[in-house]
């Protein structure tokens, strides 16, 4: 597979688990009433930065394809 389609695609991945983290973290509960199903803060920052850091590791992945990508043009042309 292409490495900058994987490095796309973990990107895309990496900005859901983000997503749903923050989705989660939205709807706690405010208050101490029992509204709500209860979530562990602590464990949604430990997802919000594991996608934080995917992203960040795809990223450098998408930019390190498109270099071999363009030195392979250089070379061949």
């Amino acid at each position: 597979m292409n490495p900058i389609n994987m490095a796309t695609d973990g990107m895309a991945r990496a900005q859901a688990s983000v997503e749903r983290s923050a989705n989660r973290i939205a709807r706690a509960p405010t208050s101490l009433d029992g509204g709500g199903d209860a979530i562990s803060l602590s464990d949604e920052m430990v997802n919000l930065m594991i996608g934080q850091n995917a992203y960040a590791m795809n990223l450098k992945m998408l930019k390190a394809g498109a270099e071999l990508q363009r030195k392979l043009i250089d070379i061949l042309a």
